[in-house]
């Protein structure tokens, strides 16, 4: 079943989007809700919308029983007395748009507001750090409602810092992204959490599988420790990558981010990003550690024999966990700093990597509505 494409301005009240994927078990990508409403009520205002239906508390009780995002379209204008209540729905938008954008709540304040590192990218490819990829692949796994915004790479500790987010403990960029802000979830000075493993654990438990979000951790606690043993192997597998990827990052910074990032890494590194970058035979050299590494990874996914055809592309088998959101994560930082990195990673592990690119590529997407934020100067 697909959706019904929607004509409706940027500024209209009520935002859809819904498309067929590949994966069967996913008919949409999108959420809908109403601007200026609470979040649950906003599902189930659009539905009463969305119908043109005038009676929203008639709509309300059928709609309740189900999980909105999944039961949406099964009641979609097909008579002509419906199809006169969506246009006159659609005209309503319209005349709303202006009174409901002054009522819009802040971010944060009743759906989940995402803090990506800003680039030049254009429309939903903006995002490229292997750190915040794994935590938008989760929201958009799991088709989570939420908003975004860009900060550039200077930016970051002041924003956090305003947050009254800490430092994190142990690493050389103590303030760093992802972060995400949720005053209904979070619980601290702030409402803001980071720390991409955190905020992963968090959004599984605010949209959890028994409110018919799937699952990050389909297998519970050996989910849990199979993420763990994957971000160790990474930990090991960042090191020779870094002098052949770290120099391809300023080509698609904004210029505020990339002097940023000129300056920083030369303080870390203790060179300049050109002394630091692998050429010739150390590029090689550089690459076969790679490979040595990401070799544990293809093991991984690969499993023990077993007669079993079709076991699916992930981990876990036909599920993916955040494990997998991790390697996704990965091999999207590599596709924004190379193409030809891309495809010679995915040539490794006999087609294993490929699949997991092949059948998770899109969640890496930005699927979240900008939104401007004030960050302290």
């Amino acid at each position: 079943m697909t959706g019904l494409p929607l004509l409706i301005p940027d500024t209209a009240i009520y935002c859809e989007v819904c498309v067929q994927r590949s994966n069967a078990d996913a008919v949409w990508t999108g959420h809908e809700y109403v601007r200026g409403r609470p979040e649950q009520d906003l599902q189930l205002h659009a539905a009463a919308l969305f119908c043109g239906w005038t009676d929203a508390r008639l709509v309300t009780t059928a709609v309740r029983s189900t999980t909105p995002r999944h039961g949406f379209y099964e009641q979609i204008p097909s008579t002509p007395i419906e199809a006169a209540g969506f246009c006159l729905w659609k005209l309503r938008l319209c005349m709303e748009a202006g009174n409901m954008a002054a009522r819009r709540p802040a971010p944060g304040e009743t759906l989940v507001h995402f803090f990506d590192i800003n680039s030049e990218a254009p429309g939903k490819s903006r995002s490229w750090s292997p750190n915040t990829l794994p935590i938008r692949a989760v929201l958009n796994y799991k088709m989570a409602p939420y908003t975004q915004t860009y900060v550039a790479m200077p930016d970051i500790e002041p924003l956090l810092k305003s947050l009254h987010v800490p430092p994190l403990a142990g690493g050389r960029v103590p303030y760093t992204l992802p972060a995400i802000l949720h005053k209904p979830s979070i619980q601290n000075e702030g409402a803001t959490l980071n720390d991409s493993f955190a905020l992963a654990v968090h959004l599984e438990t605010i949209f959890p599988p028994e409110a018919g979000y799937k699952s990050i951790f389909p297998n519970g606690q050996c989910s849990y420790a199979l993420a763990v043993a994957v971000l160790k192997v990474f930990r090991s597998i960042f090191p020779p990558v870094l002098p052949f990827c770290y120099p391809a990052v300023p080509k698609y910074l904004d210029e505020r981010s990339r002097e940023y990032f000129y300056a920083s890494r030369k303080q870390m590194l203790g060179m300049t990003m050109d002394e630091f970058e692998a050429k010739g035979e150390a590029l090689e050299e550089a690459w076969k550690a790679t490979e040595a590494e990401i070799a544990v990874l293809v093991k991984m996914l690969k499993g023990r024999p077993s007669p079993r055809k079709n076991r699916g592309p992930f981990f876990e088998g036909e599920h993916p966990g955040y494990a997998d959101m991790v390697l996704l994560g990965f091999m999207g930082w590599f596709q924004k700093n190379s193409q030809a990195d891309l495809d010679r990673l995915l040539k490794l592990g006999d087609g294993e990597l490929q699949k997991v690119w092949d059948a998770g590529h899109q969640w890496l997407e930005a699927e979240g509505e900008n939104v401007e934020y004030e960050i302290p100067k």
